[in-house]
């Protein structure tokens, strides 16, 4: 399927890419000192991404709530999978290790199938015990596990709002970095913090969530994350869900990526694309294309078949991520070696 699509894939990428990095030239060449000043200082301009990205994330979840969650998966879910594939599974070279298939993709392939919540909290206990992590870690694992085993609704629950936290973390202990570094991190927990306590209840509880599309009622989505809560914490509740599921996004589209490539200068969009391609190779980002492009088509003729298809494609990967920030964590083995200038 790969070499067959590849070319298709390629010529369609740089269709997309060119106009775009004609803009990008023309900013650049426009934005004086201060655009030279986040070109070379990496640290500097992740902050301004990273800033910007929460101060979107915020405004979009307090007038457009509804819309964000319904439409944010749909079109940035598959590409954020991607990015889960791309930096936890492939260049830590965990792909070509025998064990992590049989200790932890083997419980969340049979997760994906049975959606049974213990099941998805072994593989993080399977990844923690191959992986020979410390103790403390291993305890916490066993607990998550026992936990979805007998309380699976209310672990299931709480990990489905825990797990938008999940890659700020990562990313903040995979490139921890000048400390300036934790501006993003402060202000992501403030503002989570101040929508959980009520600091824009003005807004929520007023019209924020009178509007969404007709295919999803705003019952369905608060019936999903806030189920049985009462008001105004049900609000709140999935207020705090829909800014965070936005930061996710962000860290894996945006934050990660800025972060971690070895050049310190930003990359054209068509560079970019070649970099993800050289790594995951035609064969898996032409699937991922394919599952892009499905998901999209099936939300384009049913909205809420779009949404029930998007979520039954990524059911494991919250796992998957909590799997990997148990190996991010143990002492002398970071996911990936610091990078050099």
């Amino acid at each position: 399927m790969g070499p067959a699509l590849a070319p298709t894939l390629d010529a369609l990428a740089d269709r997309v890419a060119r106009p775009l990095d004609r803009v990008r030239a023309w900013v650049l060449r426009r934005s004086g000192a201060i655009g030279r000043r986040f070109i070379r200082d990496r640290a500097l301009r992740v902050e301004a991404l990273a800033l910007t990205g929460l101060a979107t994330a915020l405004a979009l979840t307090l007038t457009l709530p509804v819309w964000l969650l319904v439409i944010g998966p749909l079109v940035l879910g598959i590409p954020h999978l991607l990015a889960d594939v791309r930096y936890l599974v492939v260049r830590p070279g965990l792909h070509r290790d025998r064990g992590w298939w049989a200790w932890c993709v083997g419980p969340l392939a049979l997760y994906a199938i049975t959606q049974i919540p213990w099941i998805g909290a072994a593989a993080v206990l399977g990844a923690a015990w191959h992986l020979r992590v410390p103790v403390l870690l291993l305890v916490g694992a066993g607990a998550l596990t026992a936990a979805a085993y007998l309380a699976p609704s209310p672990t299931l629950w709480a990990f489905l709002h825990a797990h938008n936290l999940i890659a700020v973390g990562l990313w903040w202990h995979w490139r921890p970095g000048p400390a300036r570094r934790l501006v993003p991190v402060v202000v992501f927990l403030v503002v989570y913090a101040a929508i959980l306590l009520g600091a824009f209840d003005g807004i929520l509880l007023g019209h924020a969530f009178s509007s969404g599309p007709d295919a999803v009622p705003r019952a369905d989505v608060f019936a999903r994350l806030a189920a049985g809560i009462p008001a105004p914490w049900d609000t709140r509740i999935v207020a705090s869900f829909a800014f965070a599921q936005s930061v996710h996004y962000g860290v894996w589209l945006r934050w990660i990526p800025e972060d971690d490539r070895p050049r310190y200068t930003p990359r054209p969009v068509a560079a970019s694309y070649r970099a993800v391609r050289d790594e995951l190779g035609h064969g898996l980002l032409t699937a991922f294309a394919l599952l892009f492009a499905l998901v999209l088509g099936v939300a384009w003729i049913d909205l809420s078949w779009g949404r029930t298809l998007y979520f039954a494609i990524v059911a494991s990967h919250g796992w998957l991520e909590l799997a990997c920030l148990v190996r991010g964590t143990r002492p002398g083995a970071p996911l990936r070696p610091a990078l050099t200038p």
